[in-house]
């Protein structure tokens, strides 16, 4: 067996161990990062926004951060600095206050201003 058997009987186990191997480190690649944080945090931003919709920004900003970090260990990507995941989740907060409707404010009672008789204009000429 030569040399070159040995390579082609290995070629299709060492083709898939290194697709496997150059995914794992494309992982954390920062372009890759950055598309795993956007994802995460407009998911966990949404999530938060849905289940807590009274609490305060403050509580819902640090809540959706563990979220991000949480999603980031579970699947074993490199964990962004904390700095720059509560700027994402303030992108991504400010984006979705954007996409929503203009609150109307409420309807006031209308003021009656009382200006005195209006003016009307004779409709017949006087008759002599």
């Amino acid at each position: 067996m030569s040399i070159s058997d040995i390579v082609i009987l290995f070629l299709p186990i060492l083709l898939p161990v290194g697709l496997a191997i150059f995914r794992l480190f494309e992982q954390n690649l920062p372009a890759n990062q950055q598309t795993a944080l956007k994802e995460y945090v407009n998911t966990a931003v949404h999530g938060i926004e849905q289940m807590f919709p009274t609490r305060p920004g403050a509580d819902k900003k640090s809540q959706a951060v563990i979220l991000v970090q949480t999603m980031f260990r579970n699947a074993g990507r490199k964990l962004p600095d904390t700095w720059l995941i509560e700027w994402a989740v303030e992108a991504c907060v400010h984006e979705m206050n954007m996409i929503l409707p203009p609150q109307v404010p409420p309807k006031k009672d209308p003021v009656a201003i009382s200006t005195g008789p209006l003016p009307v204009p004779p409709t017949q000429s006087p008759q002599d």
